[in-house]
């Protein structure tokens, strides 16, 4: 089915007054869940948010009317703690936020696709390193390239998967895109794409406010002109993706709504967004309005709806971070962007990711342009 068919749908906002009107009422029903799940969902939320999110909604939604460079008090969202995981252990706190997030299952020996070298299908997962003239230092990442690359001159869609904040470029690897994308594109469910691993620390992929360490940069030049010079790529937008995990979300987003000339398709899988300056990780924005530009919410309130993204979101119904993602998805509404939202089952974890791998390798396939 043609993505626009699929994706969320809203009319152009009008007026301010109008606008502000749409945000809050979008705002409020998708959160609350008064008119059902939310488009594409294959599991409604039944459960009621925690009332400070709720209390906060309309400060919210008047501030992203107001400047990006204002000033806005925003009162605390104090998140009830979350229960512990299944199997036992407690819930890994997030030191940025008060929200607590289930640490993800590691399994005690890791998959056969992310062991870099060629594969039984004949694709690869390459290991690679490459001086980055921003950061000015050698930097890894791995390389996934499709069945017969080596054996024709075709160019390909590409895919840059973004790991979440205590992962590295194995991370996607681990949870088995190299081992989904064989067997998609073998029964020609998918086209063959090359899907890259890039690494960058816990820097949210934003230059740092106070690190000097311009991660956004790298990313958005360094990696990208790399690989476009290094395989046969198509080198535009509409044939280029970006998608993350968890903090990897986040950046996926953020950087398609601020670099639309080079990611014209994201996904946020799981996205740990903050609604607040004030839970979001000082070091790396060091100020609201640094926060607000470079955060998936308050851009989706500037951004231009003829921006041309295809935007997908998906997050798990029993995830500490859905209320957050909800936000974002009810924003883009109220903005006019068309996009997809799927609240599947599940929690902020390594299962989540690996029963899901399938879903987002379509969606990239039938949101990038190959021709």
């Amino acid at each position: 089915m043609p993505w626009a068919a699929r994706a969320t749908r809203s009319r152009a906002p009008g007026p301010s007054a109008n606008r502000l009107s749409l945000f809050a009422l979008g705002l409020t029903t998708i959160l609350t869940g008064c008119s059902g799940a939310p488009t594409g969902a294959s599991s409604p939320d039944s459960t009621p948010p925690p009332k400070a999110v709720l209390a906060v909604t309309p400060t919210l939604a008047a501030a992203a009317l107001a400047t990006m460079t204002g000033a806005v008090p925003t009162p605390a969202v104090a998140v009830p703690p979350l229960a512990a995981p299944p199997g036992g252990g407690p819930p890994a706190t997030d030191a940025a936020t008060a929200v607590q997030v289930v640490a993800a299952r590691s399994d005690d020996q890791p998959r056969t696709g992310a062991t870099p070298g060629l594969r039984p299908s004949g694709s690869s997962l390459e290991e690679h390193t490459f001086v980055s003239p921003t950061l000015g230092e050698e930097m890894l990442y791995l390389v996934y390239l499709p069945p017969g690359y080596e054996e024709t001159d075709r160019r390909y869609p590409s895919v840059y998967m973004l790991h979440g904040v205590a992962g590295g470029p194995g991370e996607w690897p681990e949870i088995g895109i190299p081992d989904a994308a064989d067997r998609l594109i073998a029964d020609g469910t998918i086209q063959p794409m090359v899907i890259v691993f890039p690494n960058a620390d816990a820097s949210y992929y934003v230059n740092g406010a106070t690190s000097g360490l311009r991660w956004q940069d790298y990313l958005v030049g360094d990696v990208v002109a790399h690989v476009d010079t290094t395989y046969r790529t198509f080198p535009r937008s509409e044939s280029r993706a970006v998608g993350g995990l968890s903090m990897g979300g986040d950046g996926a987003l953020q950087l398609a709504m601020r670099f639309p000339d080079v990611f014209r398709v994201a996904a946020a899988h799981s996205p740990s967004s903050r609604l607040l300056f004030e839970h979001a990780a000082a070091d790396v924005y060091g100020s609201e309005a640094y926060f607000r530009a470079h955060n998936p919410f308050w851009l989706a309130q500037e951004v231009n709806p003829e921006i041309g993204v295809k935007i997908w979101i998906d997050v798990g119904d029993e995830d500490p971070w859905r209320w957050n993602a909800r936000a974002i998805h009810a924003a883009l509404e109220a903005r006019g962007l068309e996009h997809e939202f799927n609240l599947f089952p599940g929690l902020h974890d390594g299962d989540y990711w690996v029963a899901h791998v399938d879903d987002y390798l379509q969606f990239y396939d039938r949101a990038l342009v190959s021709q």
